[in-house]
């Protein structure tokens, strides 16, 4: 699966007391603006996932102190999208919910 089906959780694991979601992103940023639309859409899909508790599913017996949306970018994040995770995981963390970018074995936390 990838960033543009938004429906599909692409990948998900557990790390001790946290539930990593992965997020692949393959496309490139010649439109921003519809390259956020479709990132957006797809962080609101997983937000609705742990928030329902959808995990339970797959995890009946775990508790979990956090969960971490993992995004995996093929190309290089421009500073649009650094902004739009910053704004994405400050509203999230209610939810204990972080952002991870990953681009070329970089990491970056929001």
């Amino acid at each position: 699966m990838a960033v543009d089906t938004a429906n599909v959780i692409d990948g998900m694991g557990d790390r001790g007391d946290k539930l990593i979601l992965l997020i692949t992103d393959h496309l490139e940023w010649d439109d921003e603006h519809a390259h956020l639309q479709i990132l957006q859409n797809k962080i609101n899909a997983y937000a609705s996932f742990v928030i329902s508790k959808q995990y339970e599913e797959n995890y009946p017996n775990k508790r979990f102190s956090c969960f971490v949306i993992e995004i995996s970018f093929k190309y290089e994040i421009v500073e649009m999208c650094r902004i739009f995770l910053g704004v994405s995981a400050s509203r999230l963390e209610e939810f204990a919910i972080k952002i991870e970018a990953k681009r070329d074995n970089r990491r970056f936390m929001y």
